[in-house]
């Protein structure tokens, strides 16, 4: 439990220790001692005490009496004097400072104990007495705003301020709320900003907890330690030494909201303070539930005069004739257009009854009035010739209902009656249309159908009845899909059910299948029949004969395939001829280059040696044997071999080809057996031949192949 406080101001030092510890063995906890009247008032201020223990003489320029009096002007803190001198004189001017005892030195502990208890007791009872007056007296001054003020936003507001005046309620706040839970409406005093963190967690459904707690229980929340009982609470840590009660603002068991204010923690246990804010709540309900009730009653004006309104336009700008009679019928009420379709003023219709009924139909009028005013039995769509006031011929459509009272007793008929003339021109020329296309259709070389949206015919002509093999009826029954070939009744249907859905012509060939399993090919195309409104209300369609059509197709795909064939074959012997003739150019440029080799790397040579050397027989042979030789591919493969051979190496290549020995070769070149045996070595190793047991001449004589 929360000790008590104790200033002690004593300007003895050490009577001022001694006051001390025996206020501590009591229990007490003292927040300082002061020896001067000027560091008392101080330290009231600063630590604010439960009470303070006063001596009157103290050191400085003011004593203990003009202390306490200080001390008391700026806060409620109770004054014990505590001194030896008791005096008329000082008494008097003691009683001017209101003190709450009065203890004469030396002094008793017990008499010290229950002067500081009676003190604090008292002290107590007056703050709750004025605390407990300034809330009544603002809840009085609320009583008026509500009485007065038709502004529910002002009132909220208005009431916030009110009840924290002169420290009344530390802090409220109000919030409406919707049917969801959601804030609709605010007001607060004593937050300022803060409050607007609470308003936002609102919004997102975030109710603080003693909200919460108050929305779900009767009566009202009290949170006396905030800081550990709210910790998620915004306000919590700025209020954190005032405690608080949470209410809805209920009535008839409906929520309107939440209110919560804040009082000093000394004063929250208190019945009286309970009950006087459960009174105020229970008053600002009542009048939040008069602000519903008037809020729903301003509703339901607007609504019935806007129905009235939207019935008298719905009457004065319908395109029939509304009439209310009485049982004998007579007309009450005539709407305004009567005039434009019978030709009769209002005032002509209501001064007496006037019919305008053809005398054609009277003995069916006269059949249902009888219904009407004699059975009231009620009746929709009676058509019939009518003739205005002008003798012009129209036609009508009237349907009526009994008019009854609250209690159920017959007052009357409503008859609403409607110009048809229009539509029933139209019916008339349909069905002259209809003849007309029953004519045409019977005649045509075609098949021609009339469906419904769901595909039952409504119309066949004898044509579409003979390709499709079914009767009239059949059609009429069934439709005609179902005597589809089996292999083209689902593309048939996705390709019509794809036009209907686009609006597109449906076109498609296709084949019926008779009951015998005979098929006939048909062209088939409809289009979709509209109405007024561009709504689809059915399809009409023609099927045509294609039997001969698809003959004469599938004949002509038998000749293009054979003309394919036939072309496909002469490609292929043209690629052949093609690849023939290519590999001879080749052949042929081959041989052309190796005769240029030969004549460059064999022929010139030995054509030069014949010129310098008078031995002709032996290079004669020689050239002819290679003359033989033109076309091979010696030359060019003794080139592709590697090193190119110097031209006495290509000679003596040549001469070893021939089957010469190197003693004739050394004797007809005129050089030495050892040179010949050289350019042997060097021709081996540049045409790569490693192993000696292969013979340079037989090599030789490969390759001219």
């Amino acid at each position: 439990m929360k000790k008590t406080r104790v200033l002690i101001v004593e300007d003895q030092r050490i009577v001022a220790e001694d006051i001390k510890r025996t206020l501590l063995d009591m229990e007490y906890d003292v927040t300082s001692i002061e020896s001067s009247g000027e560091d008392a008032v101080n330290a009231a201020q600063k630590d604010n005490p439960d009470l303070v223990l006063m001596d009157i003489l103290l050191n400085g320029e003011i004593n203990g009496i003009e202390a306490a009096d200080r001390i008391r002007t700026r806060s409620e803190i109770p004054i014990v004097y505590l001194t030896a001198y008791a005096d008329e004189e000082t008494l008097q001017q003691v009683k001017t400072t209101e003190p709450f005892g009065y203890i004469i030195k030396p002094f008793e502990n017990k008499e010290l104990r229950t002067t500081i208890e009676v003190a604090l007791y008292k002290s107590r009872m007056e703050k709750k007495i004025r605390h407990l007056n300034t809330v009544l007296s603002n809840i009085h001054k609320v009583h008026r705003i509500l009485t007065r003020e038709k502004d529910p936003d002002l009132v909220l507001k208005a009431t916030c301020n009110t009840l924290i005046k002169n420290r009344g309620y530390y802090f409220i706040w109000i919030v409406i709320l919707d049917e969801s839970g959601k804030p609709i409406n605010t007001a607060e005093a004593g937050l300022g900003k803060k409050f607007l963190q609470v308003v936002e967690r609102m919004r997102h459904g975030l109710l603080p907890e003693c909200g919460r707690k108050a929305l779900s229980q009767p009566g009202f929340v009290i949170t006396e330690d905030p800081l550990n009982s709210c910790a998620d609470c915004p306000l919590a840590h700025y209020h954190q030494a005032e405690s608080s009660m949470t209410s809805r603002l209920e009535y008839g068991n409906k929520i309107f909201g939440i209110i919560t204010v804040a009082i000093s923690q000394d004063f929250i246990p208190e019945e009286e303070e309970q009950s006087l804010f459960k009174s105020f709540t229970s008053e600002f309900s009542f009048y939040l539930h008069g602000i519903d009730l008037e809020l729903k009653r301003r509703t339901a004006v607007k609504e019935l005069q806007e129905s009235e309104e939207k019935f008298r336009t719905i009457v004065e700008t319908a395109p029939g004739l509304l009439q209310i009679t009485d049982m004998e019928g007579n007309n009450i009420y005539v709407s305004p257009n009567c005039e434009k379709i019978t030709g009769y003023t209002q005032e002509e219709l209501i001064e007496e009854p006037r019919f305008w009924v053809h005398e054609d139909d009277m003995p069916r009028e006269m059949e249902m009035y009888n219904r009407a005013y004699k059975k009231m039995e009620a009746d929709s769509n009676f058509e019939y010739k009518a003739v205005k006031k002008n003798g012009e011929l129209w036609y009508a459509s009237s349907s009526w209902v009994v008019l009854k009272d609250k209690d159920g007793i017959n007052k009357g008929v409503v008859l609403q009656t409607t110009d048809i003339t229009n539509r029933k021109r139209a019916e008339i020329a349909l069905n002259e249309s209809r003849k007309l296309f029953s004519t045409l259709a019977g005649v045509s070389p075609v098949g021609i159908f009339h469906t419904d949206t769901e595909g039952v015919c409504r119309y066949v002509n004898n044509v579409f009845c003979k390709i499709a093999g079914i009767s009239a009826k059949e059609a009429e029954l069934k439709g005609w899909s179902w005597t589809l070939h089996p292999e083209d009744r689902e593309k048939v249907t996705r390709k019509w059910d794809k036009a209907a859905g686009s609006g597109s012509m449906f076109k498609s060939e296709f084949r019926f299948q008779n009951r015998d399993g005979r098929a006939t090919w048909v062209f088939g195309q409809a289009v979709a029949e509209k109405d007024t409104n561009n709504e689809t209300i059915g399809y009409i369609g023609t099927i045509t004969d294609i039997n001969d059509l698809k003959r004469t197709e599938n004949e002509l795909k038998k000749s293009r395939l054979t003309l394919i064939k036939q072309k496909a074959s002469l490609e292929n012997k043209n690629v052949a001829l093609r690849e023939i003739i290519g590999q001879v150019e080749i052949e042929k440029n081959k041989i052309k280059d190796n005769i240029i080799i030969n004549i460059n790397e064999v022929v010139i040579p030995i054509l030069e040696k014949m010129k310098i050397n008078n031995d002709t027989d032996s290079y004669i042979d020689i050239l002819e044997h290679y003359l033989g030789k033109l076309a091979s591919s010696f030359g060019r493969n003794i080139i592709k071999r590697g090193n190119k051979l110097t031209p006495r190496e290509m000679e003596i290549s040549m001469l070893i080809e021939s089957g010469l020995t190197n003693k004739e070769i050394s004797k007809l070149l005129n050089i030495s057996c050892q040179t010949v045996e050289n350019h042997r070595k060097n021709i081996r190793n540049k045409l790569k031949i490693t192993n000696k047991n292969i013979n340079l001449a037989t090599f030789l004589r490969q390759l001219e192949s």
